[in-house]
């Protein structure tokens, strides 16, 4: 097996280890802040809560603020000596597993920058974190198994059915990947908020559409300002997939067949990845944005 193949596997690995990793550490530190706000509030530390009734914690009990409200609780006599001295040693243990996801950081970045898909094409692309490209290589790694863009659309959940995409339902397998579709929601969340050439202008562009048959009271209109908003989500998404798609077929070599509504509908317009990272990188101008790693 070749070098980059090895660390490619292995990359995948770690990509999913990190999540694994990350919502272990969030579940007990939830789970420590729960127990520090029940002793504050005088609450039974045993008595299941119903979902609903889960408290709204105050910003007293966010991970920057819960050791100052220790030290105040133990003050108070709210807590004793040993007890306190116990929470900040749960909490230490914490941080060490905050360090290890750092470590996991480190392999996840060596494993991306291998990779020529996110060196031509991820990487250039504002809004799109180191850790966002090793969850898109994991997932649809190099297009291998999409002979269209389409398949991609499908695995992601962004193919309609009967109407409307796919949701799950009781009793049904689902026919798309749930960490796909995730994945996708954050890549064109933070287009909206990064502001990323050519997909934000498309998403502003589908949403006042949208708004327009609002107002006409169309057929196919959306149902509200959200739904409009989601229509647009939608269609920066596919179009994002659709430049993934076609960058791993110029970049590792592989049939890149016509798109249905170019090839059957004689549809002319057409924005390449490479168009794409061109404007980008026109944004960035001389800025670095591989430093950046979050999500």
């Amino acid at each position: 097996m070749k070098e980059s193949q090895i660390k490619r596997v292995l990359g995948r690995i770690i990509t999913g280890g990190y999540y694994d990793h990350q919502e272990i550490r969030k579940s007990q530190k939830n789970r420590i802040r729960d127990i520090v706000f029940r002793i504050d509030s005088d609450l039974d530390l045993t008595e299941v809560q119903e979902k609903k009734e889960k408290p709204n914690y105050s910003k007293d009990f966010n991970d920057n603020n819960i050791m100052g409200k220790l030290e105040d609780m133990k003050d108070k006599k709210k807590i004793g000596e040993d007890e306190y001295q116990y929470i900040m040693d749960v909490l230490e243990v914490m941080k060490s597993a905050e360090q290890e996801e750092t470590n996991y950081k480190k392999l996840m970045r060596e494993f991306v920058e291998s990779e020529k898909i996110y060196k031509e094409f991820l990487e250039p692309i504002i809004g799109i974190s180191g850790i966002l490209s090793a969850n898109l290589i994991k997932i649809y790694g190099h297009c291998e198994n999409a002979q269209y863009v389409s398949s991609m659309w499908k695995y992601s959940g962004l193919a309609p059915e009967d109407g409307a995409l796919p949701k799950r339902k009781k009793g049904q397998q689902l026919n798309y990947n749930t960490r796909a579709k995730t994945v996708t929601w954050l890549v064109a969340d933070s287009f909206i908020k990064q502001r990323t050439p050519v997909y934000r202008e498309l998403y502003d562009n589908e949403k006042a559409r949208q708004l327009k048959l609002m107002e006409d009271k169309a057929e196919n209109a959306p149902k509200s300002l959200m739904h409009a908003h989601l229509r647009g989500m939608v269609k920066m998404r596919k179009l994002f997939l659709s430049h993934y798609w076609g960058a791993c077929k110029d970049l590792y070599g592989g049939e890149k067949p016509d798109t249905y509504v170019h090839q059957k509908l004689g549809h002319k317009g057409r924005i390449d990845w490479q168009e794409v990272v061109r404007r980008n990188v026109a944004k960035t101008k001389s800025k670095r944005k591989s430093d950046v790693w979050v999500r």
